[in-house]
């Protein structure tokens, strides 16, 4: 893994070389031959395997394997022997630090936090860089979660960053938290460095292997359980998972299925303990393992039906995510980072809707179809986040730190090998984000003979240069592929294949882009001369901003003017209203995909709304502009409006499932912002729109994202 690591950072070796002997010709400075980088051992001095344990660990021998940072290691006053015995096991051999540290003698340039805060010597250090992981600020937004020394550490540490320092905030939730908290932070100061799940934990398919670790952790062979893993601690709200359980068994008298709570004991469960008791006949139905060592973990999670998560709060959720690297489908809340994580791949509930889990419990227990969906779907998400992926966002951090403080502190020049022609500190975002992205267009198309040269053309004609465009043919039977053929060493990439539909084609060139931004262009539209160019500039001027939408000019036919098409503000009710949006005139980071699944490809016409409605699900973050950057023409499979109103009730019944049809079709009928004459025609028109929107208020109030998403619908 070490060469492979040395491989993928070379970039970042030379671009920090640069750094250095740049530095050195201006100034003519003795500096350390490569960047000194230490990093804090507290937390993995304890040994004890939390989850905070994981993220130092993982991150921690990925950066100490890297040769162009010079990694050294800071052991804390009391942990000395521990913290070395660790470092000689586990990491290469390098320097150590203690606390009489003298930067005049180390020569350190940054000090990586994972959770204490720095000692006073090292933040009177001026000299010195400092770069910290926050998890959470849960002791701080929700006090009564946590004990009064937990909410004192964290207060220690939120309060100790400084307005340079670099902060690796591990979800976009806790980022906002964060800035709710500290709001004299700066928002470009704070990386969204999302966590991984460790190698280790992948679908078990050895039969044998899962029953051996029931035994060993007292489930009884063979038997149907369902999961829960974290701390037993009072912010995990397991009684909740105790009490859907004991509704679901009451509603499913015949199951044999187990609740199996596997973690350490922790603090403040009296609710735990008290709902426990009170489980009556049914309390040889849940067990309690107490802490399962990690190499027991796949088997547990790949062994149970399912895998439950009440949390009330998460910074992250990595329990969720190991349960999805192993195919186990989750139940989990729907607050804080878990929608970040868990996307459309598992069943998000409210954290109190005792009816909610025990239904999703019987769900997945009587629809073996759905199981086996929802675990593919979450090895597929699960894959998507990765250590190396969180070691790359620390090195390009701290990168830009060392590049920020060469140019702010020892004057010079812009080392950043992007735009190398720029030397003035305020025109850099910090940290990283491109100042010229690339832009990556999609087409997808099958005889289009007649169009696609336009539309290839206004691609590689745009004003703005840094553009590439990907295009899979469906295999053609007109000439087509012989009018791209002449345009093939402009193209960035090109392929003629068999496909299943418009979507399982631009499923398949997502992964062939390499741009920070992606857009899909159809084979029939064209885009605005100077389209890049906007989006460029508007990517730059919203630094928090995962996917920009811009408007269209929809042209109804050759004969008449085209009218503009500006985006609606999107919203959980735009599942009944529809999102309004051109799927062409969006412009989606890699973070966006990240977040959300692919296109669902068994959708012929508004995979894109669900993968947009995804989008607003995940938390992803959207910047709107009125400039039409498409020139979108009427026609072809998408202006089926009937087809499109079909499918979009099927989204909004995966979306809702407690649903009925006729539900679901009379929202669509009070909602939807496309009122065609055609659209009455269809089953479900409520007669009385008032006593009907009352009526299902009233029946589904215990639903509180359907409750939130009919309030948007309504106020929209």
């Amino acid at each position: 893994m070490i060469n492979e690591l040395k491989q993928q950072h070379n970039e970042k070796y030379l671009y920090l070389k640069s750094i250095i002997d740049d530095t050195l010709s201006c100034n003519d400075l003795k500096a350390p031959v490569r960047p000194r980088v230490l990093l804090d051992m507290y937390v993995l001095a304890q040994g004890v395997k939390t989850g905070i344990y994981k993220v130092c660990y993982e991150l921690f021998k990925r950066l100490s394997a890297l040769e162009f940072l010079d990694v050294g290691y800071y052991l804390r006053s009391g942990f000395e022997e521990s913290t070395l015995a660790f470092v000689k096991e586990n990491f290469p051999c390098s320097y150590i630090v203690t606390d009489d540290f003298d930067n005049n003698e180390h020569h350190i340039d940054i000090l990586f936090s994972a959770h204490r805060p720095p000692n006073e010597i090292f933040r009177n250090t001026k000299s010195l860089l400092h770069a910290h992981i926050i998890y959470d600020a849960i002791p701080l937004v929700s006090p009564h979660l946590a004990t009064q020394e937990a909410a004192n550490e964290v207060k220690d540490i939120i309060h100790s960053l400084g307005d340079n320092t670099l902060i690796f905030a591990i979800s976009e939730h806790t980022k906002r938290d964060l800035l709710a908290i500290r709001p004299d932070l700066y928002a470009q100061n704070i990386v969204v460095m999302h966590l991984a799940s460790s190698d280790c934990f992948s679908p078990c398919r050895d039969e044998e292997k899962i029953q051996f670790t029931k035994k060993k952790y007292g489930i009884p062979e063979h038997a149907p359980y369902a999961l829960s893993v974290s701390t037993l601690e009072v912010r995990k709200n397991l009684q909740q998972a105790v009490k859907s359980f004991l509704q679901f068994l009451t509603s499913n008298p015949s199951s044999q299925m187990l609740l199996v709570l596997a973690g350490m004991p922790g603090w403040m469960r009296e609710d735990l303990d008290n709902a426990i008791s009170a489980s009556g006949k049914f309390r040889d139905r849940i067990i309690l393992t107490g802490f399962v060592d990690e190499v027991d973990l796949s088997a547990l999670y790949s062994g149970a039906l399912c895998f439950i998560y009440p949390t009330l709060y998460e910074g992250f959720g990595l329990p969720a995510l190991e349960a999805m690297s192993c195919g186990t489908p989750v139940i989990a809340s729907n607050n804080s980072s878990l929608p970040e994580v868990i996307g459309q791949t598992g069943i998000l509930l409210d954290a109190k809707d005792t009816l909610g889990f025990a239904s999703a419990i019987s769900l997945l227990e009587s629809n073996p179809e759905r199981r086996a969906e929802l675990s593919r779907a979450s090895i597929e998400r699960a894959a998507k986040f990765s250590w190396d992926k969180a070691a790359d966002v620390v090195v390009e951090g701290l990168s830009i730190l060392l590049n920020k403080n060469a140019r702010q502190t020892l004057g010079a020049k812009s080392l950043y090998p992007v735009n190398r022609t720029t030397s003035t500190v305020s025109q850099y975002n910090f940290p990283f984000r491109n100042k010229r992205p690339l832009i990556s267009y999609i087409t997808v198309v099958k005889n289009a003979e007649e169009t696609i040269e336009k539309t290839l053309l206004s691609v590689l004609n745009q004003s703005y240069k840094n553009v590439e465009h990907i295009v899979f043919d469906g295999q053609s039977t007109d000439s087509t592929c012989n009018i791209i053929s002449n345009y093939r060493n402009r193209i960035a990439f090109f392929e003629s294949s068999s496909d299943t539909g418009l979507y399982n084609a631009i499923n398949k060139a997502l992964p062939k882009c390499k741009g920070d931004l992606i857009c899909v262009l159809n084979a029939d539209d064209w885009l605005q001369i100077d389209a890049a160019e906007r989006i460029s500039q508007l990517y730059n001027a919203s630094v928090d901003a995962q996917c920009i939408l811009s408007a269209a000019l929809v042209h109804v036919n050759k004969h008449s003017d085209p009218h503009l098409w500006t985006p609606d503000t999107l919203h959980p009710g735009r599942y009944f209203t529809c999102a309004n949006v051109c799927h062409n005139g969006i412009y989606a980071t890699r973070g966006a995909y990240n977040l959300t699944s692919v296109y669902d490809s068994s959708l012929r016409i508004a995979a894109d709304f669900k993968w947009i409605m995804a989008a607003v699900d995940a938390g992803v973050t959207f910047s709107y502009t009125e400039f039409p950057t498409i020139n979108f023409a009427l026609g072809g499979i998408s202006s089926d409006s009937v087809s499109h109103w079909h499918e979009c009730v099927k989204i909004v019944q995966q979306k809702f499932p407690f649903l009925g049809i006729i539900e679901i079709q009379g929202l669509l009928h009070c909602f939807f912002v496309w009122k065609k004459e055609e659209f009455s025609k269809l089953p479900g028109y409520p007669p009385d729109r008032k006593r009907f929107l009352s009526e299902i208020l009233y029946k589904h109030a215990g639903q509180v994202d359907f409750v939130n998403a009919l309030v948007f619908a309504e106020l929209a």
